[in-house]
Formats: C-alpha cells, structure tokens, sequence
C-alpha cells in the first residue's frame, strides 16, 4: 500500500483551506453525532457531491 506524494500547488491549498473553512463553518465546533439532522445532510449531500455521486434524500 504505497501512496503517492506530490507538491501542491498555490492554487490546490487555498481550495482546500476554503474547503476546510466551510466545513468548520457548517460544524462550528460540534461533533458529528451533534449534528442536527439537517446539517448531517448537507455534509452527506457535499460529501457526494465531491464524488459526482448523485442521489436524493
């Protein structure tokens, strides 16, 4: 199980800074299993989304 590492570009880490910010935003501190229902979907539906994996809930 060999991984593959690579330098990221300016560009991918200030994609995956805001990335890590709108998830704090969404979980302002709480576990999941805190999580209201409603803010559990929309981690699942950008979880997904990411993918290109498409589904309804």
């Amino acid at each position: 199980m060999s991984q593959e590492t690579r330098e990221l570009s300016k560009d991918e880490i200030e994609k995956a800074k805001a990335e890590i910010a709108k998830f704090r935003g969404i979980l302002k501190g709480k576990k999941i299993r805190e999580l209201t229902p409603e803010e559990r979907d929309e981690l699942a539906r950008e979880h997904f989304r990411k993918r290109g994996i498409k589904f309804s809930l």
